[in-house]
């Protein structure tokens, strides 16, 4: 099982994260391997963290699994890699992190337990190292998930974010490889949320509110909201719920409910057209739970579930006994005006959705919503601002494609090469960039 505590394991040929330097000076004579960012084993760091290896490399930070000294445990260590130093934005984020993680006392998030600075100046976070592997590993070495379990891991998630959005905590970069499933010591699957590195401060002192600028986009595009590809800094926790739903779709039915072979040409399908129909990869999803789906994911954020809560309580009609244990604690804790929903009959199991009852508008494919799975009905909107949105939307995937277009023709006659991405990925998916770029 592969070791992680906030950063997607390496992959064999990735490109190196920056020049060539090190996260953390190397032993007098010792090679740097790859030209890559690493910290030498053997290196013992604050007089108390010896290090074994490296876990992962992600965009902004290097990872490496250590042991305390004094109390003979392990912990990983998670390090801002030296280039992003020039970038105040980088650093901040990178502490706003620890203090965001630090704040939420839910045992579905990763545990921080010290944060300092080297000698040099690089801030690093030292935390519980984690036994298990990300969503995206395990539904790609499991192959088909059952439904139950698909929906336990979700919710579990909306149990971490629930936490989040009441602290005022947007995560923005919600997806199966931040999503890491751990057991518990009784052996249960434990899914622990990763990555508050760009999440967002709605509330609070006004030190902590978000760093990101109105056109900087941040996230991992498959994942991310529609309001969110315009500005990361516009978001609400309804983003983190429209990424959940993408989440749920992903390891239900193989793949996301878009993908596309570039980020301009993601963008005009998520803005013009209809999500894949998810009984089409796996005929046996209830109509019901479909429809909860599709709703999580409505390209208007007044048209998905407003909260984790009724998120949750949507979902409580299709999950294990177990998991709606679990909604019925989220719903104590956040939502006691909505009720635990029974659970879904034998025949509403059995039923499921026809290609035919999709509309062409993309999200939802229900034109009753009043029939929909419980949870609290957006109020009526006019239709003429919600046509004028869609004419935007169509003008915006426009100019994708046509931007897009034009530097596929830029890079060829250019002559600069695109590598390709991480072969256990879907080919169609891998384009679109994971990474979390500074502002």
């Amino acid at each position: 099982m592969a070791r992680s505590s906030g950063e997607p394991d390496s992959t064999e040929g990735e490109d190196s994260v920056g020049p060539e330097t090190a996260a953390f000076p190397l032993g007098a004579g010792e090679p740097k391997a790859d030209n890559v960012y690493t910290i030498a084993p053997g290196t013992v760091i604050a007089r108390k963290y010896r290090v074994e290896r490296t876990i992962g490399r992600g965009g902004m930070g290097l990872v490496v699994e250590a042991l305390h000294l004094d109390l003979d445990t392990r912990v990983a260590i998670k390090f801002l890699l030296p280039e992003f130093m020039s970038y105040t934005e980088a650093a901040e984020r990178f502490m706003r992190e620890a203090r965001t993680v630090a704040k939420l006392q839910t045992h579905h998030v990763v545990r921080v337990l010290d944060v300092a600075a080297l000698d040099s100046g690089e801030p690093y976070m030292v935390m519980e190292l984690l036994d298990g592997v990300d969503l995206a590993g395990h539904a790609h070495e499991a192959g088909t998930l059952a439904i139950g379990e698909c929906i336990d891991h979700i919710v579990q998630a909306c149990e971490a974010l629930a936490e989040a959005h009441a602290l005022g905590i947007v995560h923005r970069d919600l997806k199966p490889a931040n999503l890491f499933l751990t057991k518990r010591p009784d052996g249960a699957p434990l899914i622990k949320v990763l990555d508050f590195g760009v999440s967002k401060i709605l509330t609070g002192d006004t030190g902590n509110v978000s760093l990101t600028q109105t056109t900087t986009i941040l996230g991992s595009a498959l994942y991310m909201s529609p309001e969110q590809m315009r500005s990361s800094k516009s978001v609400d926790p309804r983003t983190d719920i429209y990424a959940l739903g993408v989440c749920l779709f992903e390891i239900i039915g193989g793949r996301p409910p878009y993908v596309a072979d570039s980020f301009p040409e993601l963008c005009a399908k998520i803005y013009t057209s209809p999500p894949e129909a998810l009984q089409d990869l796996r005929p046996e999803v209830p109509e019901g739970l479909v429809e909860v789906i599709e709703k999580s994911i409505a390209r208007e954020p007044e048209d998905r579930y407003q909260t984790i809560s009724e998120f949750v309580q949507a979902l409580a009609p299709y999950a294990a006994p177990g998991t709606r244990t679990t909604i019925a604690g989220i719903l104590r804790q956040h939502a006691v005006e909505l009720d635990l929903p029974p659970p879904a009959s034998r025949a509403a199991m059995s039923r499921t959705v026809s290609r035919a009852s999709r509309t062409s508008s993309g999200g939802p494919s229900v034109t009753d919503k009043a029939g929909r799975t419980a949870g609290s009905a957006p109020p009526a909107e006019d239709e003429a601002p919600r046509r004028r949105r869609t004419l935007l939307y169509v003008a915006v995937g426009a100019v994708a494609v046509a931007v897009g277009a034009w530097g596929a023709l830029y890079f060829q006659r250019s002559q600069l090469g695109i590598r390709a991405g991480d072969p256990a990925a879907p080919a169609a998916a891998s384009a679109p960039g994971d990474t979390a770029a500074p502002a």
